[in-house]
């Protein structure tokens, strides 16, 4: 749909040039060699417009591409960026969506037909967006004597596979080192301690201390910047992590993700933050990425919500990154277990959704996640505890939320252990936008009925 339309609409408007991209001729339309374009009110340093919808075409010569540098972003920021934004499209679909106030690495579309989609809502305003394009036949941002990370940093070809994390993301050492032995790592442990006493109580929990939770993985959609968060993640050793399987069901291209460790708030970076980008994944019970990419026919297993995931190379093991312990198939925990389930789900208002939040939950009977309202009714008490773990928090208007999903539920023994994954997280649909229900309960994978699994399939993805 949005190859044809940008098709006709070069068709149609390449010969009537518009200058008009707010208004009812847009949209506006570029042929020059290299031009700076920017949101209304910018150049008056005055805030833009709330309710805009904006529209540039660029069109370069056949064989050019298309290189952008942002000069200046300020922009509402929204996780998914599905508030204000800035969205460069192709005829091959989204290939930047832009909001918050970090200035993005440049950028080269390698297409010479780009839309250009700027839309405002009717919240916040900031002062808009600033960026130059210029026609390229460069299909890099990077000089010749350079490589270009994944991020789109540049790095001369001295720094490739010297151990060192130039590109800020591992990717100039992805191709080079072994991978490290598991059994060198511990897990479980917290070197930086979080706050496990009860505290003020809101819509997806209360703010975690910062570096707590150190397997917490932000799983994102890459092309969207700063923040395209759409799952959590647990960081099972230093080059695994387990997931809900639903999240790989609008993008299933490993490509389309980026995994960010050690993160604390959505927007803001600290230094410790750790990038990586997914090598491959298995499905349960035994769809690999390429196979379920391919095949849209494929389903993951409503019961079995899990997935894992190899990363594209091995994260660096710190006190803001650390490994989960896997239970014993054995594990069996007692109604009451109190739990924590961790996450930067919505909170309706009622506290900072931009930082990792925490909850305490309880393993609760499971008729609470098997009611006539719940899409477990009907499946007995037996069958669901096969697979699954029901937990509540007992307190109304507090439970896990849309964004939590695929986020870990851990417990402490001697170590701290991952004993679910988020997957139904309330009487509403998998992802949300519903969230803590009165009276219902959150569905987790249990993820001790599926070691023999998750053991098989690291040695499989290790061996490709």
């Amino acid at each position: 749909m949005v190859a044809i339309s940008i098709f006709f609409l070069v068709i149609n408007i390449l010969s009537v040039l518009s200058d008009d991209a707010c208004g009812p001729n847009k949209p506006a339309v570029f042929t020059q060699y290299t031009a700076t374009i920017t949101s209304p009110g910018f150049s008056t340093n005055g805030n833009y417009e709330e309710g805009l919808e904006c529209m540039w075409i660029i069109h370069s010569h056949e064989g050019y591409n298309i290189r952008f540098t942002f000069n200046e972003v300020d922009l509402d920021e929204m996780n998914g960026c599905t508030g204000d934004a800035l969205i460069i499209t192709t005829d091959d679909g989204i290939a930047k969506q832009i909001c918050g106030k970090n200035k993005p690495n440049d950028v080269i579309v390698n297409n010479n037909t780009v839309l250009i989609h700027f839309h405002s809502d009717y919240l916040y305003s900031g002062k808009g967006f600033s960026l130059t394009y210029k026609f390229t036949s460069r299909t890099t941002v990077c000089e010749r004597n350079e490589v270009q990370c994944e991020n789109r940093k540049c790095v001369s070809f001295p720094q490739l596979c010297n151990g060192v994390d130039d590109c800020g993301d591992d990717s100039d050492e992805m191709y080079c080192r072994k991978d490290p032995k598991e059994d060198e790592f511990t897990c479980g442990l917290t070197p930086i301690e979080p706050q496990l006493n009860d505290m003020l109580r809101v819509v997806g929990g209360f703010a975690a201390v910062e570096g707590s939770w150190p397997w917490q993985v932000d799983v994102q959609v890459k092309y969207i910047e700063p923040s395209g968060h759409i799952c959590g993640g647990t960081l099972i050793s230093s080059q695994f992590v387990l997931t809900a399987a639903h999240c790989f069901l609008s993008f299933r291209q490993p490509d389309k993700f980026r995994l960010v460790f050690g993160s604390y708030n959505r927007f803001e970076t600290t230094g410790h933050e750790q990038v990586r980008y997914i090598k491959s994944y298995l499905i349960y019970p035994n769809f690999l990425d390429k196979d379920y990419a391919q095949d849209p026919l494929l389903m993951f297993d409503i019961d079995n919500d899990i997935a894992l995931i190899k990363l594209s190379s091995p994260v660096k093991i710190t006190e803001r990154v650390q490994p989960v312990c896997l239970p014993s198939k054995e594990l069996q925990l007692n109604l009451g277990t109190k739990c924590f389930a961790t996450g930067w789900g919505t909170t309706r208002g009622t506290g900072n959704s931009n930082v990792l939040k925490q909850i305490p939950l309880y393993v609760t009977n499971t008729t609470i996640c098997t009611g006539s309202e719940s899409e477990y009714s009907g499946t007995t008490g037996e069958e669901y505890e096969e697979t699954k773990i029901c937990a509540n928090s007992g307190i109304h208007m507090n439970g896990l939320c849309s964004g939590d999903s695929g986020g870990p539920l851990v417990y402490k023994d001697d170590k701290w252990y991952i004993v679910g994954i988020a997957s139904h997280l309330t009487s509403g649909s998998i992802a949300g936008p519903v969230c803590a229900i009165e009276g219902s309960g959150e569905t987790f994978a249990k993820v001790s009925a599926k070691i023999d699994w998750i053991q098989e399939s690291m040695r499989l993805l290790n061996s490709e």
